[in-house]
């Protein structure tokens, strides 16, 4: 059984150079597609992306509103335990 390898730290400057090659052909559609007035947007994004992130953002939100809704009832009870034992001197 023979099984042939890649050998990656050689060819590791042709790998660098394909990367870059990719990362700017794309940064050279987006910036295009940006400037093109038929399309308007530079990236349509998928539901999945779009709704995930307003998932997300819901649920950020509404843990923040449940943490300070909490901080202010215990300042309130705090405050009225105060002036309840304040009442009693």
């Amino acid at each position: 059984m023979s099984s042939k390898f890649i050998k990656l730290l050689k060819i590791k400057k042709g790998i660098w150079y394909f990367s870059l090659f990719l990362i700017l052909f794309s940064l050279i559609g987006i910036l295009s597609s940006s400037f093109y007035k038929p399309i308007k947007k530079p990236i349509n994004l998928g539901m999945d992306f779009v709704g995930a992130m307003k998932l997300e953002l819901k649920e950020y939100v509404m843990n923040l509103v449940q943490r300070l809704q909490l901080i202010f009832y215990y300042k309130r009870l705090k405050i009225f335990q105060a002036i309840k034992l304040l009442s009693t001197i």
